[in-house]
């Protein structure tokens, strides 16, 4: 039968009703008149008005029964197109369905949770708990949400593996609700997501993280050790052209004094490229030593490590007064301001006193360190590139372009992060996060 002829059928169910009512309305209404006329008159009701009411009461019995099995069955038939309404929404579902009742035994599910599962219909009828559909070690923690969800708790989704008719096992996330009647929890219903795929991508992210990690350990430790290697031979270089300018400065020719000057120079550059790659490649090794230490004590230290370029500039510094005392590896920390404290008095204006403002603001999770300067400013087309190697702003400036990339790999390997906020030929503001707990 289609649904069409279905809802025809019960328009007809629903005609005959009304007629139902109204024959019992009738009757009932001709029984109390007749009742009412013999007794106000005081009258003996005749043989033919007894027969009357056996023979009403007779038809009323039977039109009431008739009218309550045919509501029974229109109740029925209306309670079974919700039910297939609701079996071919759910089926129609990439996800799972299911229902459990107080005990945990599975009395639903849709299609895909049999397709899932591999358990059948048959199983459900047999009694499966949904507990067996759980590995044993994780039976005992389901079986206390599922009272905490009966009891009205909202757990959100639940992370769970489901083990298939056949032993295996799949990841899923779980939300579910209480099933009420007459104001009591009788039961689950809830939602089952099948995040395999998800979990299969996160596993290979995490693999290729673990790849990409192993080539950079790989990567500082080479550079660490060439680095380390070159300082032998560039401390031998800068040792025999110091010998040679000093013992033999009135034997050599101006010429000769200039190459050995170039050579001093160029041995210095290279030294301090060497140093920086060094820090550069440390900044990502070794165990870190945290410690509770005072800003203020760091930012002492660097401006104590910079006293020369500091005094040349005539830089000016405005400290906070009031800032924190952080978790960190004290001597990273000491580097990360020794290079922006650097920075900002390398790249000021000229005829300018470099003005320098430390300060910080603290977040729920973090303090957000600042150091502001009125510089010279960053080009648009730099910032996004400012914390690579060997980038600088400034090609006529010295210095290998290294400061603020090792001071990046710092911040980030303590779980913070750096940006800059820059309009040129206005002053550049450094901003690093440190967090309260560090990672």
């Amino acid at each position: 039968m289609s649904k069409g002829e279905d809802r025809k059928d019960r328009t007809g169910v629903k005609a005959i009703n009304r007629l139902a009512l109204r024959a019992i309305s009738i009757g009932i209404l001709v029984y109390f008149v007749l009742h009412f006329l013999y007794i106000f008159n005081n009258l003996t009701l005749p043989l033919y008005v007894i027969a009357v009411d056996i023979f009403f009461s007779i038809v009323i019995m039977f039109i009431i029964a008739y009218y309550f099995i045919v509501q029974r069955n229109l109740i029925w038939d209306v309670l079974q197109e919700s039910e297939s309404r609701f079996k071919d929404l759910t089926d129609s579902l990439p996800q799972t369905v299911f229902e459990i009742d107080g005990t945990a035994n599975l009395t639903y599910t849709n299609l895909h949770g049999f397709e899932s599962t591999k358990y059948t219909q048959k199983d459900i009828d047999r009694g499966l708990n949904a507990l067996q559909l759980f590995p044993p070690k994780e039976r005992e923690s389901v079986k206390n949400n599922i009272q905490r969800i009966m009891k009205g708790e909202d757990l959100g989704g639940v992370e769970r593996n489901l083990v298939k008719k056949d032993g295996s096992t799949y990841p899923v996330i779980i939300y579910s609700s209480p099933i009420t009647h007459m104001n009591r929890s009788v039961g689950l219903r809830g939602v089952v997501f099948d995040i395999s795929e998800s979990k299969k991508m996160e596993n290979e992210l995490r693999n290729t993280l673990g790849v990409l990690e192993a080539k950079n350990k790989e990567l500082d430790d080479y550079v660490y050790m060439t680095s380390h290697d070159l300082k032998a031979p560039l401390i031998t270089i800068q040792g025999f052209a110091d010998l040679l300018k000093k013992k033999h400065r009135d034997e050599l020719s101006e010429e000769a004094m200039h190459y050995v000057e170039t050579i001093i120079s160029g041995a210095e550059d290279l030294n301090t490229l060497v140093t920086d790659l060094l820090t550069l490649s440390k900044a990502g090794l070794g165990k870190r030593k945290v410690a509770s230490i005072a800003l203020s004590e760091v930012i002492r230290s660097s401006l104590q490590s910079l006293h020369t370029i500091v005094t040349d500039n005539e830089a000016e510094f405005s400290v906070s007064d009031d800032l924190p005392v952080v978790s960190y590896d004290p001597t990273q920390l000491r580097e990360v301001f020794t290079n922006l404290l650097a920075n900002t008095v390398k790249y000021s204006k000229p005829n300018e006193k470099p003005k320098i403002t430390i300060g910080w603001e603290e977040k729920p999770n973090e303090n957000i360190v600042w150091v502001k300067d009125n510089g010279i400013g960053i080009e648009p087309k730099y910032l996004n590139n400012i914390f690579q190697p060997f980038e600088r702003i400034a090609r006529d400036q010295k210095g290998t372009g290294l400061g603020l990339s090792i001071a990046k790999r710092i911040v980030e390997r303590h779980g913070g992060l750096i940006w800059v906020d820059s309009q040129f030929g206005s002053g550049s503001t450094f901003y690093f996060t440190i967090p309260k707990e560090v990672i």
